[in-house]
């Protein structure tokens, strides 16, 4: 192999360390991106939940019993998913 072809395996070895670093660094800017983004996500599901009445799962064809929920003090959707089985179950 002559000098040339050696330059230009050489080239081709920086170029696709270049371009594996690039997709490393896209990984981990995305990344960062994801997890910057997840509390923000957690706190605006929480308002819309905590505006929706639990009367309103009863629109979801479900066959689900509302009353003894809302009896037990739980009037929106975000207080019943914050309540957890155990409370639900009572």
């Amino acid at each position: 192999m002559g000098r040339a072809e050696r330059e230009t395996v050489a080239a081709g070895r920086r170029l696709d360390g270049a371009a594996r670093s690039l997709l490393a660094d896209h990984e981990r800017a995305a990344g960062a991106v994801r997890e910057a983004l997840a509390p923000i996500l957690d706190a605006s599901v929480a308002e819309v939940l905590g505006a929706v009445p639990v009367s309103r799962l009863q629109e979801t064809g479900a066959r689900l019993r509302t009353g003894p929920v809302e009896q037990a003090g739980l009037t929106t959707v975000r207080q019943v998913l914050d309540a957890g089985p155990a409370r639900l179950q009572q």
